[in-house]
C-alpha cells in the first residue's frame, strides 16, 4: 500500500514538471502576419467602370508581400458611373446709367449658369446682380488767384537805308515784348528783326513807292 502511494506521487510530479516549460521554448512556432495587396480592375462585366481588387491573406513565407498562392480573400470595389457634366458659370459686366441703382451711374455685374450651353448669359439665366456705383462728385474748390497780365507784343517798322542789309534800301521790321509796359518797343526789347528790301532799279522803269 505504501509503495503504491509513492508510485502515484512520482507520476503526479512528472506531469507537473512537464507542464512548467517556458512558452518561448517551442522553436517550431513561426510568426506570421496578414498581408494586403491591391490591383486595378479593368472595365468589364464585374465593374463596368473599372475598380480596385483588394487581396488579403497570411504571409506564409515571410517575404513581406502577399504572393498569389497566399491569397485567402479578394474584395472588389467598383468605380461609380460618371455624373452629368456641370454647367458653366458666366459673368456679364455692363455700364449702369445714373438712376435708382446708382445715383451717379456705375457698373452692373450679372452672374448665372449657362443653362442652354450657348456661352452667353441670357437674361433668364441671371441668378445674381450686383452694382458697383460711382461716388458722388466732390465740391468745387475755391478759385485760385488771378494771374498777372501777359506782356503785349510790339512791332516797329522803319526805313532801312542802302547798305549790307539791303543793297537798294528797304524796310526793317522789328518785333518783341513790351517788357516795361510803356507801349514802346525799346531797342533792348527787340527779339526778332526782318528786312524787306527794294529790288534793283530797272532801266526806264517806274519807281517803287513804299508808304510806312
Amino acid at each position: 500500500m505504501k509503495r503504491s502511494l509513492l508510485y502515484g506521487i512520482a507520476v503526479l510530479l512528472v506531469f507537473i514538471f512537464a507542464g512548467c516549460g517556458k512558452p518561448g521554448d517551442d522553436t517550431n512556432v513561426t510568426d506570421r502576419s496578414v498581408a494586403v495587396a491591391t490591383s486595378a480592375v479593368a472595365p468589364g462585366d464585374e465593374c463596368p467602370n473599372g475598380g480596385i481588387a483588394i487581396d488579403t491573406g497570411i504571409d506564409e513565407n515571410g517575404n513581406g508581400k502577399l504572393d498569389p498562392s497566399e491569397v485567402d480573400n479578394t474584395q472588389i470595389v467598383c468605380n461609380g458611373t460618371d455624373g452629368a457634366d456641370g454647367l458653366l458659370s458666366l459673368i456679364s459686366i455692363s455700364d449702369e446709367p445714373a438712376g435708382d441703382n446708382c445715383t451717379e451711374g456705375g457698373v452692373k455685374i450679372e452672374a448665372g449658369l449657362d443653362e442652354n450651353n450657348n456661352a452667353v448669359l441670357d437674361p433668364e439665366e441671371v441668378d445674381q446682380t450686383r452694382y458697383v456705383c460711382d461716388g458722388t462728385d466732390g465740391t468745387n474748390g475755391s478759385d485760385g488767384e488771378s494771374g498777372s497780365d501777359g506782356l503785349s507784343t510790339l512791332i516797329s517798322v522803319s526805313q532801312e537805308p542802302e547798305g549790307d542789309n539791303c543793297t537798294n534800301g528797304g524796310i526793317k521790321i522789328e518785333a518783341g515784348l513790351d517788357d516795361d509796359r510803356d507801349g514802346i518797343l525799346d531797342s533792348v526789347e527787340v527779339d526778332d528783326t526782318e528786312f524787306v528790301c527794294n529790288g534793283l532799279d530797272g532801266t526806264g522803269s517806274l519807281s517803287s513807292l513804299i508808304s510806312v
